[in-house]
């Protein structure tokens, strides 16, 4: 009995003793994952706090940039995109709209502004150079040229001045380099300054003569464009018709400096602008100078339907009353149309009308003779043709048309002139099949009811002409 006791005892006893320890083993279990959650909770915590002060941070610079570009804190995010969209549609310029942003935009419209007020103020400059020009233009235009070549000469003394100056400094330095040797680092130091200042000078006064010959090419078209002296004002009129002798007079003469071979573009009387070429009705030749203001022209081409009549007037690009005038050439001149250069033929007519050629580029692109003040305008042909790698007849061309605009010349094509001053191609009658003679063209008809001339002419039917200028009567002695 009692060893079934004991035995109950030792059964039970190892049982507590299992349980004990089964008790300790879970509750160490538990207390390890309660630990480990507990330290993963802490980490939780902590990357929560980190991850609230980043947002927190991030909506306050969120809401900075949002007060800097316009719009208030509550704004969405698809509203502000949406405003943008529409305010910098018609600025995007072809460019991607995740290519541009407010900065950029910011940095294009300062640069833009500043271009703004650089132009502002050159149009500035330049309207008061206008609202003067305007001021003088009933001056002549010589007048204008001497006063901007006053102002040219100014601009030059002045750069001969700082340039004596600079001399001097330089003399100054190189003496006292000699009395002060001790200070030789110092002196060459200024020196090379100074050389620096007074070249920068000569730079900004080489970009203002830059800038004066420009206004000068400006204010030359200008005076030109305003009074059009040469192309569109009468040289005289028609004074008398002769339509049975093709002959006219015309009112210029020996004091006009008129010569004979001189040939003139008639318009009619009621046309104001001489240099519309459509307005152009005929063309007449002097052929002889009769008085001061008188000379006889034959007509060289007329339309029956438009005749000529007393009143028209004349105008040619070869002749000025009392002037000399003077014509570049520039260009590959081909006056028919065959492709050649007819410069010999240009040449010619030129000459012959009195006119005198200053500058010319000859086949070979040799620039001869040179545009002076006293040359009237630029007679401009076709561009010249590149032969190879020979650039010669170019650069001709364009260092004769960049000579034209800094001296101010008007210039007229080739084709115009031709009309203006009259030419008309000479083109040669063949006859293939024999010789002719001038018999073979008479009327051939029948002398029969021919009435025979009795010598005698009615006054009706006498030449006219024009009655003869005046001669002053000499003074009683």
């Amino acid at each position: 009995m009692a060893s079934s006791e004991n035995q109950g005892l030792q059964a039970g006893l190892i049982i507590s003793v299992i349980l004990v320890i089964g008790l300790g083993v879970t509750t160490y279990l538990f207390y390890s994952q309660w630990a480990a959650a507990e330290a993963d909770l802490l980490a939780r915590q902590k990357e929560l706090s980190d991850s609230t002060a980043a947002v927190t941070k991030a909506q306050g610079e969120l809401n900075d940039m949002k007060r800097i570009a316009g719009w208030l804190d509550t704004d969405a995010i698809d509203k502000i995109k949406v405003d943008f969209a529409k305010e910098t549609e018609a600025l995007l310029a072809g460019r991607q709209a995740d290519a541009v942003s407010y900065k950029v935009l910011m940095q294009e419209l300062q640069s833009t502004n500043s271009e703004q007020i650089k132009r502002i103020a050159d149009l500035e400059t330049e309207n008061n150079g206008l609202k003067t020009t305007n001021e003088q233009r009933e001056a002549a235009k010589q007048a204008q040229i001497d006063e901007l070549n006053k102002a040219l000469t100014a601009a030059q003394d002045e750069l001969k001045k700082r340039t004596e100056e600079f001399t001097t400094t330089a003399n100054t330095l190189a003496e006292a380099k000699t009395a002060l040797e001790g200070q030789i680092a110092a002196a060459q130091q200024d020196a090379a300054k100074a050389k620096a200042d007074a070249q920068k000078k000569v730079e900004e006064l080489t970009t203002a003569l830059n800038r004066l010959q420009e206004v000068v090419r400006v204010n030359v078209e200008l005076i030109d464009g305003m009074k059009n002296e040469s192309f569109e004002i009468p040289h005289g009129q028609i004074t008398f018709v002769n339509q049975r002798n093709r002959t006219v007079w015309l009112n210029l003469g020996s004091e006009d400096n008129l010569r004979r071979q001189v040939v003139f573009a008639v318009y009619p009387s009621d046309e104001n602008s001489v240099g519309n070429d459509l307005k152009r009705k005929a063309t007449v030749e002097v052929t002889n100078v009769l008085g001061p203001h008188l000379a006889e022209a034959r007509i060289r081409d007329d339309e029956i339907q438009n005749p000529i009549i007393s009143g028209d007037k004349i105008h040619t690009v070869l002749w000025a009353p009392g002037e000399e005038l003077h014509v570049a050439l520039a260009g590959r001149m081909d006056l028919n149309g065959d492709g050649g250069n007819d410069i010999e033929t240009l040449r010619s007519l030129i000459e012959g009308a009195g006119a005198i050629i200053d500058a010319e580029v000859d086949e070979s692109g040799v620039l001869k003779g040179a545009i002076t003040a006293k040359t009237t305008y630029l007679i401009l042909g076709a561009e010249p043709r590149q032969v190879g790698g020979d650039t010669a007849q170019i650069d001709a061309y364009t260092k004769l048309r960049r000579e034209a605009i800094q001296f101010g010349l008007k210039t007229i094509s080739m084709e115009q002139f031709l009309k203006r001053s009259g030419w008309s191609d000479i083109r040669r009658v063949l006859n293939f099949v024999r010789p002719g003679t001038a018999a073979e063209f008479l009327d051939k008809g029948s002398d029969i009811n021919r009435p025979t001339s009795s010598g005698k002419t009615s006054a009706l039917f006498r030449e006219r002409r024009p009655e003869q200028e005046k001669k002053p009567e000499p003074a009683n002695p």
